[in-house]
């Protein structure tokens, strides 16, 4: 054989060799779904360990982008951290701005169907929302420690019940052999509605460079329901609440802030995220463990896992639309009531009326494919409506009340 052939072939070995070198497997996904009480295990995927950052889509959803804290905070802080105390959320934002929107209130359903406060989760794609593995399984097993859930977005004691969007959980997503003292606990729920059509969701993502979070503000928004022996708070569950600051604790499995022990029962599953206000909204990690406010990192391999999961669902730029012939809003303008009408084969899930400016006023339950208004309340001009359906599409209609 020539001597060129020779080299050739050696050239072509040792580039295949570099680039399956390159490739690694996940573990295993574990699915276990509540209707069936059944496992099933998912194979892991391929993807390249040369790939040292990568996150998944953010979409605004039904909601209005609101701008969060670039500068470091300088009051409000947690002892010998640069890190706030919780702030209620309310205060500070409308649990119709995103990312606020995307956080979820989880339950757990009893028997009698009464309902108890579990964790804390943020929505990651149209049905899937990520938390913590130990909110739905006994750490280190597959125990599963839960009959039902029940997912809340919109959930604040200022909002009225009503107002308040929320479907139960079907699946749950972890990674085989997982282990929450190497930064494994993470968990994607599967939700029967894909409310994050409507709520928006954020980007979940990995970084290898830990100077990435050097002098960055992170932000967290969580359910706190009952206080430990470091914190103060009168926390119950039933208020949304922020902080935010810097994280100095960057470990290969772990993000947190040295010296904060202040974190409280229910934040549990609560995302770290990042944002710059324009086209970063991600989540680092979610809360694990209330020493040093520490979250399980996620990894190439835990963010390759879990994306092959979400993405099968995750839309890459908007939702879907109802067309215009599927629906009908009449009369237009009104004085005292609307009609919504959709097409035989859609259902109204919910409605939501904005002003002008689109601030939130209120929002209508679905009643099957039409529904009457009374708009007999309102100040004359223009409104919107948003609406979603059953099957997961929305559609935007503007009415005028008249004199």
């Amino acid at each position: 054989m020539p001597i060129t052939k020779v080299l050739s072939v050696v050239a072509l070995w040792l580039n295949c060799s570099v680039l399956l070198m390159a490739q690694s497997l996940t573990r295993d996904i574990i699915k276990y779904n509540f209707a069936s009480s059944s496992f099933d295990t998912i194979a892991g995927v391929t993807y390249s360990e040369s790939i040292s950052a990568e996150k998944t889509n953010y979409h605004f959803g039904d909601m209005f982008p609101m701008e969060v804290p670039m500068e470091m905070p300088t009051e409000n802080l947690t002892e010998g951290t640069n890190f706030t105390k919780p702030l209620v959320a309310n205060d500070h934002y409308s649990m119709v701005n995103f990312p606020v929107s995307t956080t979820i209130k989880l339950f757990k359903i009893l028997g009698d169907g009464e309902l108890r406060d579990q964790c804390t989760g943020t929505m990651v794609g149209p049905k899937h929302m990520l938390t913590s593995a130990h909110c739905v399984l006994k750490p280190y097993t597959v125990e599963v420690v839960v009959d039902d859930l029940l997912a809340v977005a919109g959930y604040d004691v200022s909002m009225d019940s009503t107002d308040h969007i929320s479907t139960t959980v079907n699946s749950i997503y972890f990674m085989d052999d997982w282990n929450i003292g190497e930064g494994d606990d993470q968990a994607i729920l599967e939700l029967e509605e894909p409310i994050g059509f409507y709520t928006g969701w954020v980007s979940f993502g990995y970084n290898d460079d830990n100077e990435f979070f050097d002098n960055k503000n992170f932000h967290k928004f969580s359910y706190p329901t009952y206080r430990t022996p470091y914190n103060r708070f009168p926390f119950n569950g039933d208020t949304l609440y922020y902080s935010y600051g810097a994280i100095d604790y960057v470990a290969d499995d772990f993000l947190g802030v040295v010296g904060h022990i202040y974190g409280a029962g229910g934040e549990s599953g609560s995302s770290i995220l990042y944002t710059n206000n324009d086209d970063t909204y991600t989540s680092y990690g979610v809360l694990t463990w209330v020493g040093y406010y520490n979250h399980s990192r996620f990894t190439a391999e835990r963010f390759n896992a879990f994306k092959s999961i979400v993405g099968k669902t995750l839309l890459t730029d908007t939702k879907e639309l109802i067309g215009d012939s599927q629906i009908l809003l009449y009369p237009n303008p009104s004085r005292d009531n609307i009609f919504v009408e959709l097409d035989t084969d859609l259902e109204v899930q919910l409605m939501t009326l904005h002003d002008v400016n689109g601030r939130f006023i209120k929002s209508y339950r679905g009643a099957g494919n039409s529904m009457k208004l009374d708009i007999g309340d309102l100040s004359e001009g223009l409104y919107h409506l948003r609406i979603l359906t059953n099957q997961g599409l929305s559609a935007a209609k503007s009415f005028v009340k008249g004199k």
